[in-house]
């Protein structure tokens, strides 16, 4: 009796040990998938949908309903505008985030020095990065003062990027472009907003920092850059282009070839989309999503 028991308990370790692998082997697979996908998704610029997302590829009214009805129904009203800047003393952080999204919209100057002063003291990471978010569509000269000193007060970084960012929207390129660029080198997830920001930024210096960034070992942050490039007009962009159509990564060729389609959309672009079709005669991946491009850009 007691050897059958040991065989009963033996039979049922041995198959816990094997379902715990099979097991740790679906978390590892799922996770390579997840690392698959979200290299799909590293950016607006470069994101090509998936073929069955037919919507996408249709010309798209609006990329945000919801923001859109709320645009349409924001007006300066006093009442509302009253309203508003009584939840700024709310004591829920969320609730200040969503009136200084409004006031944003709305653009009463008389919020500059209430909103710059939550930028400078609030205690929500939320609420601050939100102040600095908003204070890029005020007047340059009375806003650009209080993105400055929060900049050289603020550490966080999530909020550190906004301002930068605010700055350089607003023609500001000292301190936007030497945050920027800590912000690029420090390794903090951040460089395809720090790209975003060389380009408002626009001078010598930032031109040559994205086409650095082009050469990254890192694809996908190369590509990015690469596409600033391509939206700024920049002119020496024929060996990149042909690293990135030339790439084993056919993710990387379809979202390099939608990106000019995008951004460019003449008939020298066409003729490289055909040209690359031909050579992948075989890829089935490749042909599909060229007409597609072709379909969504020139038909």
């Amino acid at each position: 009796m007691f050897r059958s028991c040991f065989k009963y308990y033996y039979l049922h370790f041995f198959i816990w040990l094997i379902s715990s692998f099979l097991n740790l082997n679906c978390n590892a697979q799922s996770t390579n998938q997840s690392e698959a996908l979200s290299d799909m998704l590293w950016t607006t610029r470069t994101y090509v949908p998936p073929k069955t997302n037919v919507n996408y590829w249709k010309k798209k009214k609006n990329d945000n309903v919801q923001e859109k009805s709320f645009l349409e129904s924001t007006y300066f009203d006093f009442e509302q505008w009253k309203n508003t800047r009584k939840d700024l003393s709310s004591t829920n952080e969320y609730v200040r985030q969503k009136a200084i999204k409004k006031l944003g919209v709305i653009k009463n100057p008389e919020d500059i020095d209430i909103i710059g002063n939550l930028l400078l003291n609030d205690s929500s990471v939320f609420v601050r990065r939100e102040c600095a978010k908003v204070l890029k569509y005020y007047s340059q000269s009375p806003v650009i003062p209080f993105l400055i000193k929060a900049l050289k007060m603020e550490d966080t970084i999530k909020v550190k990027i906004e301002i930068a960012l605010s700055l350089s929207y607003l023609g500001e390129k000292h301190y936007s472009y030497n945050t920027l660029r800590e912000i690029w080198e420090g390794n903090y997830g951040k460089k395809y907003e720090c790209h975003t920001g060389f380009k408002h930024i626009g001078d010598s210096k930032s031109i040559d920092f994205l086409v650095v960034a082009s050469k990254s070992k890192n694809i996908y942050i190369a590509l990015d850059a690469f596409i600033v490039l391509i939206e700024m007009n920049y002119p020496n962009t024929d060996a990149l282009l042909s690293y990135f159509l030339e790439n084993d990564n056919d993710k990387i060729k379809i979202s390099t070839l939608n990106a000019l389609a995008k951004i460019k959309n003449n008939n020298q672009v066409l003729q490289i989309i055909k040209k690359i079709k031909k050579e992948n005669k075989d890829n089935l991946y490749v042909i599909n999503y060229c007409d597609l491009i072709i379909e969504k850009y020139y038909l």
